[in-house]
């Protein structure tokens, strides 16, 4: 983590629906917002959030999409805040376990 960047992981989900996962689509938002954005995609349980806001906190859904589609959210564990490396941070595991149906 650094004042505008977060590094996501997850875990594969238990049931990807009998099909291969073709890639996972990450969302955000602002913990104070109701909507949430597309942030992007990734092929690989790992995703590096960039251009974040220092300070405010935010959280992340993820969903794993393959040939029949993309299956239901599952939001990562806690909201984060980016912080500056000489700040105070507080580190919260970003891991969660979705299932796909």
């Amino acid at each position: 983590m650094t004042e505008n960047t977060v590094k996501l992981r997850w875990s594969e989900p238990s049931d990807n629906g009998g099909c291969i996962i073709k890639q996972y689509v990450i969302e955000k938002r602002e913990a104070s917002k109701r909507s949430w954005q597309r942030e992007g995609v990734a092929t690989d349980t790992e995703y590096q959030v960039i251009a974040l806001n220092t300070g405010t906190p935010y959280l992340f859904q993820v969903a794993a999409e393959n040939e029949v589609g993309v299956g239901p959210f599952v939001e990562l564990s806690k909201a984060v805040a980016p912080r500056s490396q000489f700040g105070e941070s507080t580190h919260f595991p970003m891991s969660a376990k979705s299932h796909y149906s």
